[in-house]
């Protein structure tokens, strides 16, 4: 059983014993808490707004995030502001951002993987940037999940939380791999390059120009318009 405080972000563990009584589960007393990574030395930080965190009985976390189509490309990768500022709404870097969040609260080692997809064969895959997670697990090693690709699968099939197709995306995406990504760049944030006149771009995965000192927008096709393609050896 758990205990879930939507108003911190706060969650607990419990045991129910056979006469009803419930206790915490040892090492749960004092719960565990939903906070962004760079409060993560600072115990009494305020956490995100979490309103609509869920525990399930296999101590899976749940934070209310939302694929937002109207973001472009695949959004800025920040948690904060997809829980903020953007009310948990966003795309693959944006949810991705999140799911790393918390697993890092509950103290699950996790990272960013920024990449493409190749959809199996040669051809143009500009279109096809992509963001997904990895956690560590030990004895195993760096397990890959993909909370975004389940949300959109949701969208484009119009499926609830509750159907069976949901939960076979699900468990699919859950240490799944449709064998067709190339990963670009894992867990960097902040990214410099020689020469760099302008600001660090949040993450590296698109390609990068500048005119002037001045950084042009990767995400406006019209205005820095650039093309990728795929070819198998």
């Amino acid at each position: 059983l758990w205990a879930v405080d939507n108003g911190t972000g706060s969650f607990w563990k419990l045991a129910i014993a056979a006469d009803g009584s419930v206790s915490f589960v040892d090492g749960w007393e004092k719960g565990k808490r939903a906070r962004f990574q760079k409060d993560a030395s600072n115990p009494s930080a305020a956490g995100p707004d979490t309103e609509g965190i869920t525990v399930d009985g296999a101590g899976s976390v749940y934070v209310g995030v939302e694929r937002d189509n109207s973001v472009k490309g695949c959004g800025l990768g920040q948690a904060i502001r997809t829980l903020t500022e953007a009310n948990g709404g966003g795309k693959c870097a944006d949810i991705s951002s999140v799911f790393i969040t918390v697993a890092r609260a509950a103290g699950i080692p996790a990272r960013d993987v920024f990449g493409l997809r190749t959809k199996g064969k040669d051809g143009a895959i500009t279109g096809d940037f992509h963001c997904w997670a990895e956690f560590y697990l030990p004895g195993t090693g760096w397990v890959q999940v993909d909370p975004a690709d389940v949300r959109k699968a949701m969208l484009n099939e119009k499926l609830g939380l509750g159907d069976q197709a949901t939960k076979k995306y699900t468990e699919f995406f859950w240490n799944g791999d449709d064998l067709f990504r190339i990963a670009l760049n894992r867990g960097e944030h902040g990214a410099l390059f020689n020469g760099m006149k302008a600001e660090p771009v949040g993450y590296f995965m698109y390609p990068y120009a500048e005119v002037d000192g001045k950084a042009l927008d990767y995400f406006d096709p019209k205005n820095f318009e650039f093309a990728v393609s795929f070819k198998a050896d």
